[in-house]
């Protein structure tokens, strides 16, 4: 498998395997100041998203290798069908409403060591970027 279908591969959320292709010390950063999520929070966040979303899917606009990884371009798009709980951000659970969403991620920075994910780089930053303007499309203002 070359660079860009492993990363592709990670991005199907269907993929049974998609988590294999961590490595151990992955990390998810982003450029707008958050703490850096290790594995283990990154894929338990994950796995809220996915409960609260059941047919969630990251729909990939570009992907190109650019130095030492790939970049990529998407969205998420998927129907909030269950509650999310963001508990864990001080949020508490959201009820699910029904709508459907498609959210802009822009492009992501994915650095890969060998056969496997080290980093996920989120570049954005402002009002439209990261979990706080996912939550603003949910209708959520986190202040």
């Amino acid at each position: 498998m070359n660079r860009i279908e492993l990363v592709k591969s990670y991005l199907d959320l269907n993929s049974p395997d998609r988590h294999s292709h961590f490595s151990d010390d992955f990390q998810w950063t982003n450029a707008s100041g958050n703490p850096p999520m290790d594995k283990s929070a990154y894929l338990g966040m994950g796995q809220v998203m996915e409960s609260a979303f059941p047919d969630l899917s990251y729909v990939i606009e570009d992907i190109r290798e650019e130095d030492d990884g790939i970049d990529v371009t998407g969205y998420f798009a998927g129907t909030f069908s269950n509650d999310f709980d963001l508990s864990a951000l001080g949020v508490g659970i959201l009820p699910a409403t029904g709508a459907e969403i498609d959210f802009p991620i822009g492009t992501i920075q994915v650095t890969l060591d060998g056969d496997k994910i080290c980093r996920i780089h989120d570049p954005s930053t402002g009002s439209d970027a990261g979990m706080a303007a996912f939550l603003k499309t949910l209708g959520v203002d986190m202040g």
